[in-house]
Order: C-alpha cells, then sequence, then structure tokens
C-alpha cells in the first residue's frame, strides 16, 4: 500500500460543506498512461457526488474515526516505549537477619523516669529491633502538680547480644507518648542514644505548644549507618527526658510515655550485617 501511494501522487480538493474553513480532501491522481477505466479500478473506494451536507457529515465521520485509529496506535507505541517498572526481588526486598537468637536485657536504670523495675525491653519477635516500655515515666507542671514533677527523665543501659558473625548499627529510632497540654503551656521530649566508650551521639528535641491533647511521636534517623564492632558487646546508652512548663496556664499539662496510656514505646530499628 506504501508503495502504491508513492507511486500515485495525491490531488488536494477544496471542500466547504458546512465549514467555515476549506477542508483539503486527498485524492490519488492517475498516473500517466493510464486509462480513465482502468484507474478507476485501482480506487479502493468509488466516489459518487454527494450533495455538501452529506458528503461534510461523511467528512467528520472518516476524521473522527481516524483520530481515534491514531490515539490506538500512539497508546500501542507508547505501551512498548516507555520502561516496565523495577520490582525488587524477595531477596532484595527482606533484610538480612542473624538465624540464631537475639537477645536485648536493661543492665542498668537510673533517673526519676524510670524507678528500679519499671522499664524493660522487648526484643521484636523478627529480629529488625527492640521496644522499650516504661511503667512510670510522666512530667506534669500548673494545677497544684509538685514543682518537681515537671522534669523527669530516664537513662536506661541496654545489651544486645546477637550470634556469632553478626553485628548491627541503629537506623532509627521511634518515639511515641501522649500529652496533656493546656494553652499557654508547653512540653518537651529530649533523647540521645551513645555506645559505651564512644564520643558520638544521636539526638533529638521536639516540643509541644498547648492547646495539645492525644498521642504524640517523633524519629531520629541515623545519617550514617554506625555497626557495633564483631565479637564485641558494649552497653548502648539511652537518655530521655521529659519536661512540663506550664507557663500562662493554671491548669495541670502532662507529657507521659507510659506504656498503659496506649502504643507508648519506644523502638530502635535495627540494620544487620554479616562481619
Amino acid at each position: 500500500m506504501l508503495a502504491w501511494v508513492a507511486a500515485a501522487p495525491l490531488t488536494f480538493v477544496a471542500s466547504y460543506a458546512e465549514h467555515p474553513l476549506p477542508v483539503l480532501v486527498a485524492v490519488p491522481s492517475r498516473p500517466p498512461g493510464t486509462c480513465a477505466s482502468g484507474w478507476s479500478s485501482m480506487l479502493p473506494v468509488r466516489l459518487r457526488l454527494r450533495s455538501p451536507r452529506i458528503e461534510g457529515n461523511r467528512m467528520r465521520e472518516r476524521v473522527a474515526v481516524a483520530r481515534k485509529g491514531i490515539v490506538v496506535v500512539l497508546g500501542a507505541v507508547l505501551a512498548f516505549a516507555l520502561p516496565a517498572p523495577v520490582q525488587a526481588s524477595p531477596a532484595d526486598a527482606l533484610s538480612a537477619v542473624p538465624e540464631g537468637n537475639v537477645t536485648v536485657d536493661v543492665v542498668a536504670a537510673n533517673g526519676s523516669g524510670c524507678a528500679p523495675g519499671t522499664a524493660r525491653v522487648v526484643a521484636n519477635s523478627d529480629k529488625t529491633g527492640f521496644r522499650i516500655r516504661y511503667g512510670d515515666f510522666v512530667a506534669e507542671a500548673g494545677g497544684g502538680a509538685d514543682a518537681t514533677a515537671r522534669r523527669k527523665n530516664c537513662q536506661l543501659g541496654v545489651v544486645v547480644t546477637v550470634p556469632a558473625g553478626w553485628t548491627f548499627a541503629v537506623a532509627a529510632v521511634d518515639y511515641r507518648g501522649r500529652a496533656r497540654v493546656a494553652a499557654g503551656a508547653t512540653g518537651l521530649q529530649r533523647t540521645n542514644y551513645y555506645w559505651q566508650g564512644s564520643s558520638a551521639d544521636s539526638r533529638t528535641e521536639v516540643t509541644f505548644a498547648g492547646p495539645y491533647n492525644g498521642f504524640w511521636s517523633t524519629q531520629d534517623v541515623a545519617h550514617a549507618l554506625v555497626y557495633l564492632p564483631c565479637e564485641q558487646q558494649r552497653v548502648l546508652n539511652i537518655n530521655t527526658e521529659l519536661r512540663v512548663d506550664a507557663g500562662s496556664s493554671g491548669t495541670r499539662s502532662s507529657m507521659s510515655m507510659t506504656a498503659t496510656e496506649g502504643d507508648v514505646d519506644t523502638l530502635f530499628n535495627l540494620n544487620w550485617t554479616r562481619c
């Protein structure tokens, strides 16, 4: 068909069928040396004269059909041209974790926010981290609250025991609690953690301005993964402080990380690697 069209020049005829501008209709011209009767038999469609209104309607129908065909073709071309989404393999989707047991223990607990026996750690069953749950960690101020209750802190020493041939880094920490801060008052959560014998630490500090009543959540994402040296066991020191300032408020405000108030805990997310 393409060779036939190239051999037959096209003649453009103007059609004014109910259109303010002329519409050009492509009609193949008869090649030299071809008789009229022979040429007419080569045309794919026999042309008949119609009234301007009928021919105009036919032309609009043909243009609409042609446009639909172009859209379909372009859609098929784009479908083949666009790259397919990359899918991660199951090995890439799942982070490597040790085959053996992972245990987490509290070896030290000090501070007004974690009296002995009120803080515990729970290792995740999938070995991706551990949670710290406090039993009585509340700071409050205003409305007759004791002056010493406006600031509470807790310093924990945690040891993570891992199977031989593995080590880990802290990838991120999620802190969750509850706040009841009146208008004019403020609450603060401040935490830092570091490895025993290391001067580098990670810090988070967030202030909540009243009025605020509900659960809060903050996150500390490690800028770089710092893995514990292989075959070494060090204490992870975690210092957390809650503080409330009554300000101009005359009512009591509080900041809490007490697990009994709902889904409240501190989640350490770990990243594992082989030694």
